[in-house]
């Protein structure tokens, strides 16, 4: 028999209630398990500065997977190696050029440095605004660094399949669409990034 040790939680559509609050069940359940000796590991498409509330409400003390398992560190241990993939600056600035007459928006993270194309109501609906400074404009002219997030935003959900062709070129990256009302969101990301 294999006991298991380890337990990785998602955090939206799992274990939240809503986007700020942990599901009291939950909740519950989790600090009942961490008694007995479980271990609990977040791993969530959300950055740090969004999911850090949710890790220190469950008094978590392991490693942490952000950005899908692009970025993932230790805030309590000084010794984790911590686990940065990225897509290259160069990449994001050759796909906002190709892409342009599909694009309305792009969001790109490090860490704590956010840079978005253009404020909008679409981007802020699920942009957790927490007070971190935004550089917005053309990622050529503002993208300084290699991004953990690339997110691009089309006009219409009919081009989701010019934009899966175009990036079929890319073959060390993975575009996926989300569903429902953000279907004209997609994120492009490492072909070797997975929460798991």
């Amino acid at each position: 028999n294999v006991m298991i040790k380890l337990i990785a939680i998602d955090l939206d559509g799992t274990t939240l209630l809503d986007e700020f609050t942990i599901h009291p069940y939950n909740k519950e359940i989790i600090n009942k398990y961490r008694e007995l000796g479980y271990k609990f590991v977040i791993a969530t498409g959300r950055p740090y500065r969004s999911s850090k509330k949710f890790y220190d409400e469950l008094k978590l003390d392991t490693p942490i997977i952000n950005y899908n398992g692009s970025y993932i560190h230790d805030v309590k241990e000084s010794n984790f190696k911590t686990v940065i993939l990225t897509v290259k600056k160069d990449d994001v600035i050759q796909i906002e050029n190709d892409l342009k007459d599909y694009l309305c928006n792009i969001m790109c993270e490090y860490e704590d440095l956010v840079y978005i194309h253009k404020n909008d109501e679409d981007i802020n609906s699920f942009f957790w605004q927490d007070g971190t400074p935004v550089h917005y404009g053309l990622m050529k002219d503002n993208l300084n660094i290699d991004p953990c997030t690339f997110i691009i935003e089309i006009k219409d959900a009919k081009y989701q399949d010019d934009v899966m062709k175009y990036m079929e070129r890319y073959s060390d990256y993975v575009c996926r669409f989300w569903n429902g009302r953000y279907n004209k969101f997609a994120e492009i990301t490492p072909v070797e990034i997975s929460k798991s």
